[in-house]
């Protein structure tokens, strides 16, 4: 039997990448929570267009304003624009927003361009012609960190990479699309978690300041509640959290992008689902630390009488 509900239900094709011209500053909503200063949160953002209209102009407000604040660059306006315009076949859901980055002052033209991202919902009929607009104008969609769980996702240019192969038309993408499963990603994440689990017990220890008043366990193993006490390692992670990120092959690097060489410049490559790209990746800071949930000691009696740790 088909489940028609489940065949039918809205697809998150992916994220498309793209800066903000923005000709005023946009206003950080009561909501949202800022976490550093000098920096941009992540603000949900709407984008319109006039309907009617012949140009390409894509315009950008805050979440639950009517006033726009700046317009999307011409190299993806042109694409949204056609799928605003109903071009794919049907109706297209976008939901963006500023990215968090750094702040930045204003152009001498008295502009500021902001990192943002359009993710794209819209019908499983609409999967191909959305992937093949975008990919006529040399924009290709990756893979969003969030997107509306209520979708399935699925991203049209990992599909049609091996055609583009086959057929030797292959253009040079902004950002490369997705290569691997989705099993074969969950193994690479499994992969990059083994690897910083091995790094745990050669990562320094860190002294509190005077403002943690409360002993902070070391790194020695705990014989009565068999676990490390590895307190004073967190400090140091969660410090070296806060620092600008690196992009160097160490095997404790926390991200999951590094830099290489490819035809003569230098991208960075995400670790995980092998997307490429010649701009900087959004930084990711913070962290969530958390013991591990170990069962208590199981004690069995031998033959002998002895006990036997389990």
């Amino acid at each position: 039997m088909v489940n028609e509900e489940e065949t039918n239900r809205e697809l998150c094709f992916g994220a498309l990448h793209t800066k903000v011209l923005a000709h005023r500053e946009p206003e950080i909503p009561a909501t949202t929570p800022i976490v550093f200063e000098g920096r941009w949160p992540k603000i949900p953002c709407t984008i319109s267009r006039r309907r009617g209209s012949k140009d390409t102009i894509i315009r950008v407000a805050v979440e639950n304003s009517n006033s726009t604040f700046g317009m999307l660059s011409n190299e993806s306006a042109g694409a949204i624009a056609n799928l605003y315009d109903g071009l794919a076949g049907g109706p297209i859901r976008f939901q963006s927003s500023i990215l968090p980055q750094p702040r930045k002052s204003e152009s001498s033209l008295g502009h500021m361009i902001l990192e943002f991202e359009v993710i794209l919902y819209g019908r499983p009929s609409l999967f191909q012609n959305v992937g093949n607009l975008l990919s006529q104008k040399n924009i290709y969609l990756q893979q969003p960190l969030e997107y509306d769980r209520h979708t399935r996702y699925q991203n049209p240019h990992y599909y049609t990479k091996n055609q583009r192969l086959k057929t030797g038309y292959a253009p040079q993408p902004r950002i490369l699309d997705i290569s691997k499963t989705a099993e074969e990603i969950q193994q690479e994440i499994d992969s990059v978690f083994e690897k910083v689990m091995a790094t745990e017990a050669k990562l320094p220890e860190k002294e509190p300041p005077p403002e943690i008043t409360t002993p902070l366990y070391v790194n020695q193993w705990d014989v009565v509640n068999g676990r490390y006490k590895h307190q004073k390692q967190a400090l140091y992670w969660l410090e070296t959290r806060e620092a600008e990120p690196t992009y160097d092959d160490r095997p404790d690097n926390p991200s999951l992008w590094r830099t290489k060489q490819s035809k003569g410049q230098l991208v960075y490559s995400n670790i995980i689902t092998n997307q490429e790209t010649k701009t900087r990746p959004p930084e990711s800071r913070g962290g969530i630390l958390a013991d591990d949930v170990r069962p208590p000691l199981c004690h069995e009696l031998t033959s002998d009488g002895s006990r036997q740790d389990d």
